[in-house]
């Protein structure tokens, strides 16, 4: 699926599964320029460019098995973006076994709100969250070579700001990641 265009969203893939699919080269002027709200399986999501949320994906529950890369958003979540929380305010997105590099947002370069397990977040850059942003929970990850630009905010690897339920992190090695503000690692 490829260089394909949305003036709203998903300009390749709207309501969706995808399995072993080449995502790449798509735009939208709104969210989700390669997937929105689509069900993404050892697919490869890359060079998509979306004007608001979600360069790679947006609203997509489930990722898993993918490679994420070279995505850009205008807003949040360069690679992979979510909005959907539980009344308690916890991501009701999930992101397993996947590679998510070098995609590029305002907050949360590689990926914004979802549960992130066995991943490698890796080389993304954001304002905010070069690595994620507003995540309930990272576990078995490798958030490593991040950058987040602001010098007002923060957040190098991780990023929560202060109205986020507290982010479990286990079993996770953040190294390498650089903020211009607070916490090169997490903040």
């Amino acid at each position: 699926i490829t260089c394909c265009k949305s003036l709203g969203y998903g300009g390749g893939v709207m309501n969706a599964k995808c399995v072993d699919c080449d995502i790449c080269f798509n735009t939208s002027v709104q969210s989700g320029a390669g997937a929105y709200r689509a069900h993404l399986v050892a697919s490869r999501i890359f060079g998509n460019e979306s004007g608001k949320d979600g360069g790679g994906a947006h609203q997509t529950k489930v990722v898993g098995g993918c490679c994420v890369y070279g995505n850009t958003a205008k807003g949040s979540g360069g690679g992979v973006s979510n909005m959907y929380k539980d009344k308690n305010g916890v991501a009701q997105a999930w992101l397993y076994n996947s590679t998510v590099i070098s995609n590029k947002a305002a907050t949360g370069g590689g990926v914004y709100n979802m549960v992130i397990t066995n991943c490698t977040v890796a080389f993304n850059t954001a304002a905010n969250g070069g690595g994620v942003a507003h995540i309930s929970e990272i576990l078995d990850s490798w958030v490593t070579n991040n950058v987040a630009t602001s010098g007002t905010g923060g957040g190098g690897g991780i990023y929560a700001s202060s109205t986020d339920n507290a982010v479990t992190v286990k079993r996770c090695e953040i190294a390498g990641n650089f903020t211009a503000g607070k916490g090169g690692g997490t903040c």
